[in-house]
């Protein structure tokens, strides 16, 4: 009887001890940071950057060119004359999405995909459009 005492004793007393379980799991150990953000000069274009530009000159009576089509996240770098200035609208609505001053550059990046926008001029009215497409489903 005592034997049999002494080995369920040694039985229960050599089990081994609980696994450990991770307390984060789920957690991915291997993702990359962030890419930095870009940085910008003084008209907000992206310092070595390559982007999309809309221009217009004296004299010109549209902006060139006329359709400016773009990723969602790109930038794009507008250029007014001296005597036309842009005001971009977001789709067929009369909200101003920017507004760029006569003999100015500025870059604006479009961070809405599957987005349509009106560019006017104070004088003439409706001179281009922009497209953005998204940048997936």
């Amino acid at each position: 009887m005592k034997w049999a005492a002494l080995l369920m004793l040694a039985a229960c007393g050599s089990s081994a001890p609980p696994a450990t379980v991770d307390a984060s799991p789920g957690t991915k150990h291997d993702a990359p940071p962030p890419p930095p953000p870009p940085v910008l000069d003084g008209n907000g274009c992206p310092v070595g950057g390559v982007f999309s530009s809309m221009t217009i000159s004296d004299g010109d009576m549209a902006f060139t060119p006329v359709h400016l089509v773009l990723v969602q996240g790109e930038y794009a770098k507008f250029v007014t004359s001296s005597t036309h200035d842009m005001h971009i609208t977001a789709g067929n609505t009369s909200t101003t999405f920017v507004d760029i001053g006569f003999a100015q550059t500025h870059c604006v990046q479009f961070a809405a995909g599957h987005a349509q926008y009106t560019v006017t001029c104070t004088a003439h009215g409706e001179m281009g459009d922009i497209l953005v497409a998204g940048s997936g489903p």
